[in-house]
C-alpha cells in the first residue's frame, strides 16, 4: 500500500485517510482525498 499525499503536500498513510477526511474543516479537502483513495 502507498501513503497518499495530502492537501498539505505531505505523505499520510492510507489507514488514517478516512479520519482525515471527516475531522477535515473544508468539505473541499474531502474530494481531495477520495480521489487519491
Amino acid at each position: 500500500m502507498q501513503d497518499l499525499p495530502n492537501s498539505n503536500g505531505l505523505f499520510v498513510p492510507q489507514s488514517i485517510v478516512p479520519m482525515v477526511i471527516e475531522t477535515s474543516p473544508r468539505g473541499e479537502r474531502h474530494s481531495i482525498y477520495i480521489r487519491f483513495s
